[in-house]
């Protein structure tokens, strides 16, 4: 009787281990299954790197933006990315005197009320 009751308190706890833990990978897993993943990742690049290793690396970019500022040459090269279901990202990497300083990345939702087919 005492070896049933353990059992059941065991098989209990076990089945509330499995559900909140498949609970919490569901969750965890939706925000990168949602719209995929970058290609633009940090991985690739390094602070410091030029201009031109950031080019060869993801080819010729979809804007350029060249500033002074305070006497430096800041330049600014931007990357859009079509994502699943109607998401864009736009990367932006910003150099300072030919080395990469910053990478700014910024999601571009779909409207509302536009639906979008996936190819």
């Amino acid at each position: 009787m005492l070896f049933l009751c353990i059992k059941d308190i065991v098989m209990k706890a076990i089945i509330k281990y499995l559900v909140l833990s498949s609970a919490v990978l569901c969750l965890a897993g939706c925000g990168s299954a949602y719209y995929g993943s970058t290609r633009y990742k940090n991985d690739d690049i390094s602070l410091g790197d030029s201009k031109g290793r950031v080019v060869q690396k993801y080819g010729k970019p979809y804007s350029q933006e060249i500033e002074t500022i305070d006497g430096k040459t800041v330049e600014t090269i931007g990357y859009k990315e079509r994502m699943r279901y109607g998401y864009r990202i736009n990367t932006f990497f910003v150099f300072e005197d030919g080395k990469l300083i910053r990478k700014v990345q910024q999601e571009q939702r779909p409207h509302p009320s536009i639906t979008v087919d996936e190819e």
